[in-house]
C-alpha cells in the first residue's frame, strides 16, 4: 500500500461551551519530527498530544496546530492594562529616541502572552477530552488524505515501472543486429593490424564467441524484468511502509539498467537504456513523496 508523505487533516470537537479545532499537516522527512503550536495552558498536555501523534501518524515532519474555538474564550481573556501601558510608554520612549516608527508598537506588545490574566495553567479533564476528540478526528482526516494521494502516486509509479518493462521487451529486437555489428567491428579492427589472408578464421570465431559471451545481457534482462514485476506487487502490499522496500527495488533496477548500458556496445540499445534511466529517475522523485 502506498501512502503519501505529505497530507493535511482537520478535526473539530465540542462539549457545551468548550470547543477546539486541531489541524495537522505533514511534509517530507526521513524521520519523525513533531512540532506543536498550542494555546496557553497546554504545558502538560503537549506531551500527551505528541504521544498520540507518534502512535497514529507515520513518519514525516508533522505540524499540529490546536486552536481554542470556544465562544466563551473571549470573555475569559483579561488584559493586564497596567503592564501593557508600562510596556508601551517604555518602548515608545526608546523608539522615539532611536527615531523608529511606533505605529505597530501596540499590536506587537499584545502578542506577549504574559499580558493575559486569568488563563488556566492546566486543562480540565473535560477540556482534554474535547481536545483529544478533535485530535483523533484530525488524524483520521490526515490519514485519509494520505491514502487518497498515495493512490495517485501508486498509479504514477506503476506506469513508470511498466514503461521500463516495455522498453526492456524492445531490447530483443536489436540483439541479433547487435551481435552482427560487434562481429564486423572486431573483424575490421583486426584487419587494421593483420592482413586478411593471414587471419585464422577458426581462432577469430572463437574469440568472437568469447567476447560476445562477456557482453551477454540475458541475466540482466531477466533480473530487471523480475524487479519490475516485484515493484508492481509491492504497491499492492497491505503493509503500510512500502516506500523503503520500493526504494530498495528501484536501486536494484538501477544496477541492472547501468550494467545493460555498460554491455550494450550498440547505439540502439544505448537509446533504450537512456529512456529506462529517465523513467527510473522519475520513479525515484516520486518515491521521495511516499511513506
Amino acid at each position: 500500500m502506498v501512502l503519501s508523505m505529505t497530507g493535511y487533516g482537520r478535526g473539530e470537537a465540542s462539549d457545551g461551551d468548550i470547543s477546539y479545532q486541531v489541524e495537522i499537516k505533514t511534509l517530507n522527512s526521513k524521520s519523525t519530527d513533531i512540532r506543536c503550536k498550542l494555546p496557553e495552558g497546554f504545558v502538560q498536555e503537549e506531551i500527551l498530544i505528541r504521544q498520540v501523534i507518534q502512535d497514529k501518524v507515520m513518519r514525516g515532519r508533522i505540524e499540529a496546530i490546536v486552536t481554542d474555538t470556544s465562544q466563551a474564550e473571549a470573555q475569559n481573556i483579561d488584559l493586564d492594562e497596567g503592564l501593557i501601558k508600562a510596556y508601551f510608554h517604555k518602548l515608545k520612549k526608546i523608539s522615539d529616541d532611536l527615531g523608529q516608527d511606533t505605529s505597530q508598537l501596540l499590536p506587537t506588545i499584545l502578542r506577549n502572552q504574559d499580558l493575559l490574566k486569568g488563563k488556566a495553567s492546566k486543562l480540565s479533564e473535560k477540556q482534554w477530552n474535547v481536545v483529544k476528540d478533535a485530535l483523533d478526528k484530525s488524524i483520521i482526516d490526515l490519514n485519509t488524505f494520505r491514502f487518497t494521494e498515495g493512490k495517485v502516486l501508486a498509479d504514477e509509479l506503476r506506469s513508470r515501472s511498466r514503461s521500463i518493462a516495455h522498453l526492456l521487451s524492445t531490447v530483443e529486437v536489436h540483439e541479433k543486429a547487435r551481435i552482427v555489428k560487434l562481429r564486423e567491428k572486431l573483424l575490421k579492427n583486426l584487419e587494421d593490424f593483420v592482413q586478411k589472408d593471414k587471419i585464422d578464421q577458426n581462432r577469430f570465431e572463437q574469440e568472437v564467441i568469447f567476447y560476445i559471451e562477456k557482453l551477454d545481457i540475458t541475466e540482466e534482462k531477466i533480473r530487471l524484468d523480475q524487479h519490475c514485476s516485484y515493484f508492481d506487487e509491492q504497491m499492492d502490499n497491505e503493509e503500510l511502509q512500502s516506500g523503503k522496500v520500493l526504494n530498495f527495488i528501484s536501486q536494484e533496477m538501477g544496477r541492472e539498467i547501468n550494467t545493460l548500458g555498460a554491455k550494450a556496445q550498440d547505439s540502439d540499445l544505448q537509446q533504450i537504456v537512456v529512456a529506462m534511466k529517465d523513467e527510473l529517475e522519475k520513479i525515484k522523485e516520486q518515491l521521495a513523496n511516499i511513506l
